[in-house]
């Protein structure tokens, strides 16, 4: 009798970790609130999720649809659009993500010397500069410093490989 209840203890822990109750949309961590896509260029969302789940993006006057594949990856390009915002980037499977205040408009990598992580409040005048500054359409993310070990290499992005899937 204790082994079976062991038997069913064991099956509905891992019928619990299949169950859809767990299931979401996932995104990489790039796609956030207060978020700027580039302008006048399709847009290209990506993600993972259950197998098989479909999915419905939209943004705007865009939307489209992806089902996952046998991965649980997805992506959608959705049509190009002119400066604008704000807009509700909606994701849809079986549960919702929408994340608020994204604008469409010039976006602009920097990077270099360890000086462009210095902060206005340590430069001369830059308490003045931080008082008048009112500039809410700029929008900043910063990629988090991390320690590796190793060498780290870049990798090709997912929407040009065709790979969605983190790590391939």
């Amino acid at each position: 009798m204790k082994s079976l209840r062991i038997l069913v203890y064991y099956l509905m822990f891992f019928a619990f970790l299949r169950s859809p109750l767990c299931a979401e949309p996932v995104l990489s961590h790039i796609f956030s609130d207060h978020m700027v896509i580039q302008r006048e260029t399709e847009i290209r969302i990506w993600g993972w999720a259950d197998p098989g789940e479909k999915i419905s993006v939209s943004l705007g006057t865009g939307n489209g649809q992806a089902t996952t594949d046998t991965n649980g990856s997805w992506r959608v390009i959705l049509p190009a659009m002119r400066v604008g915002g704000p807009f509700a980037l909606i994701i849809q499977g079986k549960k919702t993500i929408v994340f608020r205040d994204v604008m469409l408009g010039e976006v602009w990598v920097a990077s270099g010397q360890s000086n462009m992580t210095y902060v206005l409040s340590g430069a001369t005048g830059g308490d003045k500069g931080i008082l008048q500054a009112d500039y809410p359409g700029i929008r900043f993310f910063t990629v988090p410093k991390r320690i590796a070990v190793a060498p780290q290499r870049f990798q090709v992005c997912p929407f040009l490989t065709g790979s969605t899937r983190p790590g391939t």
